[in-house]
């Protein structure tokens, strides 16, 4: 039974804007909880725009669902309040039942994190090539790529209601057509104890957490008179929807992954264009379906690499380091001689203690990380960013090193 709570009209004009950041400054402005800060940067991570077929952009940035034969965006109020109520957070478990264009499941990605699932099950083919086309784009193009760890949603094809007997558990479950009522059930059992599921029923946006193996817990959240409903198809023949060998086989990329099994740290959006450059990918519209092929790259511009400031700054950053180094290095002996009084011959262990030191400190601190890591605490990304802060630590301080080294190894021997 629903719990009766204060629920409100979904979307309205009060809300659109004329950008993406006004339209989700604009909702932030209307609706406060401890969620919102997340929220908000999930929604301005990702572009709504960018999922919106050519000719039709100048609806993304009102607060108004939009629907263009198969393809289908609810209302940016209902993306907000969907993602305030799932309470996702890194690490975590996601399905996206009707996963549509991918829109949510990419906003799913940028906090669930590389060590979180991110799962949708999508009833048509097309769709799933229109969704697949929108995250290639959104991985080369979206900054959020260089901010997030990105859980890279996996899109599969089939029946939402006819899922195997064996399918796993979430932590996080989101439906984005209104569940038959006979179906409650079956919806509450793909939640794990503690899990929260949302989805739209009997006219309801609901939250529905799942207390204990047999107690939910079930507040509305908006008014939500929903005209599609999770299709349940009985018929056989060459459009079957129900449960088939292939799609079983496609679910089975859904189940739990092996605990030992390796996570990939390579940003996506990079290991992409490896990928790409090895077999290029090239997507074209035709008759409403996307296509893909493949065709030849344009040439490497090593023009524009050349001259590229970045790429200048870290040549020269990396020429100032090793000079610095290894000037250290091979003034040391002569300090260790003629400062400190140790024969050349005799202070050779002294003279190459603190390269032993940074050799013990490199290996300690590939164990140092992994059970950083490990705690699930850090994310893979701030443990790589501090590791390398406090590894180049010793490089900004190389100056003034070399300059009392130097200073003091020859102001020493001429007195």
């Amino acid at each position: 039974m629903l719990q009766t709570t204060p629920v409100r009209q979904m979307g309205g004009s009060i809300s659109a804007g004329r950008s993406n950041a006004e339209l989700v400054h604009n909702l932030a402005t209307q609706h406060a909880s401890t969620q919102a800060p997340q929220v908000e940067e999930l929604m301005l991570g990702v572009d709504r725009r960018a999922y919106f077929l050519p000719g039709f952009e100048h609806f993304a940035y009102q607060d108004l669902a939009w629907k263009h034969n198969l393809i289908h965006l609810s209302a940016p109020v209902i993306y907000w309040e969907v993602l305030d109520r799932l309470q996702l957070k890194p690490g975590l478990s996601f399905l996206n039942l009707g996963s549509g264009t991918g829109y949510l499941s990419t906003m799913a990605g940028l906090v669930l994190g590389a060590s979180g699932v991110n799962h949708g099950i999508e009833l048509h083919q097309e769709v799933i090539d229109f969704a697949l086309l929108k995250l290639e784009e959104f991985k080369m193009e979206s900054e959020s790529m260089d901010r997030y760890d990105f859980c890279e949603p996996v899109f599969v094809q089939g029946n939402c209601l006819n899922l195997p007997a064996d399918v796993r558990q979430y932590d996080r479950v989101y439906c984005g057509a209104a569940c038959p009522e006979d179906k409650e059930s079956y919806m509450k059992n793909l939640i794990k104890v503690g899990g929260i599921l949302v989805m739209p029923y009997r006219d309801y946006l609901v939250q529905i957490k799942r207390t204990g193996p047999n107690e939910y817990k079930t507040s509305s959240i908006l008014v939500m008179p929903y005209r599609d409903y999770l299709v349940q198809i009985k018929r056989t023949g060459p459009n079957e929807y129900k449960t088939s060998r292939s799609m079983q086989v496609a679910y089975s990329s859904l189940q739990e992954p092996p605990v030992d099994g390796a996570v990939q740290h390579v940003k996506l959006h990079v290991k992409w264009l490896i990928q790409r450059s090895l077999k290029p990918l090239a997507v074209m519209h035709k008759s409403n379906r996307f296509i893909f092929s493949f065709q030849n790259l344009p040439p490497t511009p090593w023009g524009k690499i050349a001259t590229s400031a970045p790429v200048i700054g870290l040549i020269i950053a990396q020429i100032g380091h090793d000079f610095g180094l290894f000037t250290i290095v091979t003034d040391l002996p002569k300090y260790m001689k003629d400062v400190l009084h140790f024969s050349i011959t005799s202070n050779g262990i002294l003279s190459a203690l603190p390269l032993l030191l940074m050799w013990l400190m490199g290996i300690l601190s590939g164990w140092i990380v992994d059970f950083l890591i490990s705690k699930k605490n850090w994310s893979v990304t701030f443990v790589r960013k501090l590791f390398l802060t406090i590894g180049k630590l010793h490089t900004w301080q190389q100056p003034s090193q070399l300059n009392c080294l130097v200073r003091v190894t020859f102001t020493w021997k001429s007195t």
